[in-house]
């Protein structure tokens, strides 16, 4: 529409022009035909930048999402980008992912026009069992059997299933230690009395159980 009206204002100036002959001063005309085209120009541009994002900045905890969006663009005509992968992940839908404490900068471009959205990302809270057990699986049954078979026979667990349970067994004990892993902010759960070790994604999944020492803790 602004485009269309820029070059309504360009025809109307080249009417006058040969509308007005020798009757209109030159110099003049030539000034009104540039400013008309100026216009047309300006308005080109003002139109790639007619657009806005739905966050200007946000917080989030480690392992949460958000979807950014820019009203009124086609999702197709968006191009995002994150000035710090290891801290927020954004996807080509602008879907973001807060993995680690830090902050990071997402930008989307349509055309040649950038606006961007300051993420900051906090560590997430302990998981709160409000003293009703919480039971996590493993993201896929494949790993789950190949942590079993490293870990768990030697562990003593007849089964994948006891595995499994040894380690929700720990995560839900309200004497174990927990803290956060310095690498990935996954939550980690020992057992000193035990040795036990699980370690909890930040989007709730065992990643690993087995036995180490106090020490291989406190390094985490």
């Amino acid at each position: 529409m602004k485009k269309s009206r820029g070059l309504w204002i360009l025809v109307l100036s080249l009417a006058l022009f040969t509308g007005c002959g020798a009757q209109t001063d030159p110099e003049k005309l030539a000034e009104s035909i540039t400013d008309s085209i100026g216009s047309v120009i300006n308005n080109a541009v003002a139109g790639k930048t007619d657009f806005q994002l739905n966050k200007k900045k946000i917080t989030l905890r480690v392992g949460e999402t958000f979807q950014l969006k820019a009203p009124g663009v086609s999702a197709a005509d968006v191009k995002w980008s994150s000035d710090n992968k290891k801290v927020v992940s954004v996807t080509s839908q602008g879907v973001i992912r807060a993995k680690k404490k830090g902050t990071a900068k997402i930008t989307a471009t349509v055309d040649s026009v950038s606006l961007s959205c300051k993420v900051k990302v906090v560590k997430a809270d302990k998981p709160e069992n409000n003293n009703t057990r919480v039971s996590y699986d493993f993201r896929r049954q494949d790993y789950l059997t190949e942590h079993y078979r490293k870990h768990g026979i030697e562990m003593g667990f007849e089964s994948e299933e006891a595995y499994l349970d040894g380690a929700n067994a720990v995560i839900n004990d309200p004497e174990a230690l927990h803290k956060l892993e310095a690498e990935d902010q996954d939550h980690v759960y020992f057992k000193e009395s035990t040795g036990e070790i699980v370690f909890l994604s930040q989007d709730g999944y065992i990643r690993t159980y087995f036995i180490a020492d106090k020490d291989y803790y406190d390094r985490q």
